[in-house]
């Protein structure tokens, strides 16, 4: 999709001095805003047909307005969803995707009738080549996708159904992700195995499954910083607890799909949560990974909606039993009574009003962010032209972003290092100093600019101990570093050296 978007506004863009991809690596910025404007009107589209289908199926809008609630329950789906250019709106979509099957699903027989009235594709397979194609495509965008798959492994009959979902899913995978389909091996090796043998980020750290001390304290980081998704996880398990432990609920819980649905939702948003808690916070920073719970936190609005019709399963249920305590009628009676769809239509109202007040919020601190990172960039531009320029953690220039995209496809070293020739970044997980084509020692970048290099990055406690918060410890070389810029996210360091390799070349130079 990035690449179909980057030939679309290149067409429009199109330069006789330089080609595609020199034209593209000269302005990530303006492609970037290009590809950011068509994953949000892909998601908006998302989200009407699943409005839109929702009232079709249900008859009710404020089902339909709660399904399509979804992105503004959370920051979360707010932010990276919908703001950024990352893997996370294609996981939003694929989110809003399987909330729209697992709601359509209970109305099988009604969408067979309507849509497929000379029988050429039965609803269960149509159920199970949808959620395929959905699953192949969310995990292809990222993995963080894997424990929505779950719900069709329970909610899908037989078992034949639940095979075919697994093929089919690793055929869609495979078709997805068919342009790297040869780097695949090495991603796993690289980076999955990794990830899962080691308690640090990215496959870093000690060669422990998860660090027990920190894995408890993100469990309750994540759920006391993702309040109506507790609330909402806690509601649904509570539900499932009583309808199925209280014997004269059985009944109507065990083998219904509703149910059956919510326990799905609720299974996949425990191991989501079990997941996302072993790596929630970057190492050597307290900036948690949030990204990495959106798949959960994408599903409340189908987990609120199979709750409202589990408990109106439940009050249909009471209110005819004439052998329970009158307590019980009345509750079974309001489950089942447009009260409850008027609280949670007031509910979702509130909701969305707040996710919207959040999305100006932070409109207005990106904007401020904004300006801040165009402070720091004209003034890099202007004052160290022929400077060595190293970025690290958190750096906005757009060369650290091209360096860490690099290190996953050095297709494009040649061209990268023809145009940012001065730009150097420092992996905080290797440990090393990089320029485009491979890693370099810190002496020969002193060696080609002498004093005229800097830092650009994150504020440090000191800038005299730089060089130890970033790993880089040169030998030859006693370091100081002058903040030259401090700003609201990011300074600049200037580098003063004093070293034996500069005495040793004027000894050198005296001596011929």
């Amino acid at each position: 999709m990035g690449a179909l978007v980057l030939k679309a506004v290149y067409s429009v863009l199109r330069s006789p001095q330089h080609d595609f991809q020199t034209t593209v690596l000269k302005n990530p910025e303006y492609f970037l805003t290009a590809i950011n404007r068509v994953f949000l009107a892909i998601n908006t589209c998302i989200l009407i047909i699943l409005g839109v289908t929702t009232f079709w199926l249900t008859k009710n809008i404020a089902i339909s307005l709660i399904a399509q609630s979804s992105p503004f329950l959370s920051d979360i789906t707010l932010f990276y969803g919908l703001l950024e250019v990352s893997p996370e709106p294609f996981i939003l979509a694929s989110t809003l995707l399987f909330a729209l099957l697992i709601i359509a699903y209970p109305y099988k027989a009604t969408i067979e009738t309507s849509l497929f009235h000379n029988k050429i594709i039965s609803a269960d397979l149509l159920f199970v080549i949808s959620f395929s194609f959905i699953s192949g495509f969310g995990i292809a965008s990222k993995l963080t996708f894997i424990p929505l798959l779950l719900i069709p492994l329970v909610v899908l009959p037989k078992f034949k159904n639940k095979i075919l979902f697994i093929i089919g899913t690793i055929l869609s995978f495979a078709l997805c992700t068919y342009p790297i389909i040869h780097k695949i091996g090495w991603f796993f090796k690289a980076f999955v195995f990794p990830l899962l043998a080691h308690d640090g980020l990215y496959g870093a750290g000690e060669g422990d499954i998860v660090d027990v001390g920190a894995y408890m304290s993100n469990i309750t980081y994540i759920l006391s910083n993702n309040v109506f998704f507790s609330i909402l996880l806690t509601s649904s398990l509570c539900i499932l607890m009583i309808s199925f432990g209280v014997p004269r609920l059985r009944r109507v819980s065990i083998g219904n799909i509703n149910f059956t649905s919510l326990f799905a939702v609720s299974l996949s948003q425990l191991l989501g949560l079990v997941i996302t808690a072993k790596h929630y916070f970057h190492i050597g920073s307290y900036s948690p990974l949030d990204r990495y719970f959106l798949p959960s936190v994408g599903l409340s609005g189908v987990s609120l909606i199979l709750m409202i019709f589990c408990l109106k399963e439940v009050g249909n249920e009471l209110k005819d039993d004439a052998t329970i305590p009158s307590l019980f009628h009345k509750m079974g009676h309001f489950m089942t009574t447009r009260y409850v769809n008027g609280f949670m239509f007031i509910l979702i109202i509130s909701l969305l009003i707040s996710g919207v007040s959040w999305l100006r919020t932070t409109s207005n601190n990106s904007k401020f962010i904004r300006d801040a990172i165009l402070e720091v960039y004209h003034k890099v531009e202007h004052d160290y032209q022929d400077y060595a320029k190293i970025y690290y953690s958190k750096s906005s220039s757009p060369e650290a972003s091209l360096y860490f995209s690099h290190f996953y496809d050095k297709y494009n070293s040649e061209v990268l290092q023809k145009l940012y020739e001065n730009a150097y970044y420092y992996h905080f997980i290797k440990g090393k100093l990089y320029h485009w084509k491979s890693d370099i020692p810190f002496e020969e970048i002193v060696s080609a600019y002498g004093n005229k290099i800097i830092f650009q990055g994150s504020p440090l406690s000191s800038g005299d101990l730089i060089i130890d918060a970033l790993g880089i410890t040169p030998k030859k070389h006693d370091l100081i570093l002058n903040v030259v810029y401090e700003g609201t996210i990011e300074n600049i360091y200037e580098v003063d050296i004093h070293s034996h390799l500069k005495n040793e070349t004027e000894h050198s130079s005296e001596g011929s």
